[in-house]
């Protein structure tokens, strides 16, 4: 706690943004590093201490003064790592990067070169590189999990039409992310 906190707390409350920014400052440090011992990444760091910091100005009104405010940030962060992790899990490539990373038998580190938010980013660039008909058979066959058959009915053209259109998509793919080497394949080329 730092010495002037309950100060600081009802000063924030009445809606200091003076006040606010000492509490900011006096706890990023700290916060940031709990944060990133629960996502070992920076990406995902740096916006669950936004979106934290960000609650703590929209509730300032609610701030109880002579309650710890650490432990209220801590909390808010928790929960936005929770939601966070949820919305992840839910995520198709993220399955299938954990499933890599089990084969390969893989420890997903804070210093792994294979950063699952970095390859999304990598990825989604490397997607504008592709036709809009190969992006939306790439997209529907390994991210919505549609079969061949499927998008073929949905987009009304034939099996092997879909198949050319993801064997292209792929091979360029595989040009634009050749940094991910086997992951990328494993990733990739999992349903097919």
């Amino acid at each position: 706690m730092i010495a002037d906190e309950k100060i600081l707390l009802r000063q924030l409350k009445e809606g200091s943004h003076q006040a606010f920014q000492r509490l900011y400052e006096s706890y990023f440090d700290l916060f940031y590093g709990f944060i990133f011992r629960l996502t070992r990444s920076h990406g995902l760091t740096t916006e669950v201490v936004q979106i934290a910091f960000s609650k703590v100005w929209n509730s300032h009104t609610r701030i109880i003064p002579e309650e710890s405010f650490k432990a209220w940030l801590f909390k808010i962060g928790k929960n936005e790592v929770i939601n966070a992790m949820k919305k992840q899990w839910n995520d198709p490539l993220f399955v299938d990067f954990l499933s890599y990373c089990e084969t390969e038998s893989m420890s997903v580190e804070p210093d792994d070169s294979y950063d699952f938010n970095q390859f999304k980013a990598d990825l989604a660039v490397a997607k504008r590189k592709l036709t809009f008909r190969q992006r939306l058979v790439f997209e529907l066959y390994n991210e919505q999990g549609l079969s061949a058959k499927e998008i073929a009915e949905q987009l009304q053209i034939n099996e092997q039409s879909v198949y050319n259109h993801l064997s292209k998509a792929l091979a360029i793919l595989r040009d634009e992310l050749r940094v991910y080497g086997s992951m990328l394949l494993y990733l990739l080329l999992l349903r097919m």
